[in-house]
């Protein structure tokens, strides 16, 4: 693993050496995702690598053979849904669970 010493700036700014940028491919201007490792750190993402591990994440909660482009509603099929079960109040709690497991 590469290391290099760098410093905050003014409002946070952190420079991220030219030779990581190269190697993620970044240029100025482009957007990045931040996540906060809950082990302490951060992790500094391109957003395809972001959507990669979304879809990794999503994974599980995905019928085998089933796109990971999709609607957030497909995610569960109403008619699996044990009796008396209301469909929005299951979503909301597949939603929130994928959520916990992303900020893993």
């Amino acid at each position: 693993m590469q290391e290099k010493v760098t410093h905050i700036g003014p409002n946070g700014r952190i420079v991220i050496p030219a030779p990581f940028r190269r190697a993620l491919g970044l240029e100025e201007g482009d957007t990045v995702v931040v996540v906060l490792d809950p082990r302490g750190g951060i992790r500094l993402l391109t957003p395809k690598q972001a959507i990669l591990r979304a879809q990794e994440l999503v994974r599980k909660y995905v019928r085998k053979g089933r796109s990971l482009t999709f609607s957030p509603c497909e995610l569960m099929d109403p008619a699996d849904l044990d009796a008396g079960e209301d469909y929005l109040t299951v979503m909301r709690s597949n939603l929130d669970a994928l959520a916990a497991a992303f900020a893993d």
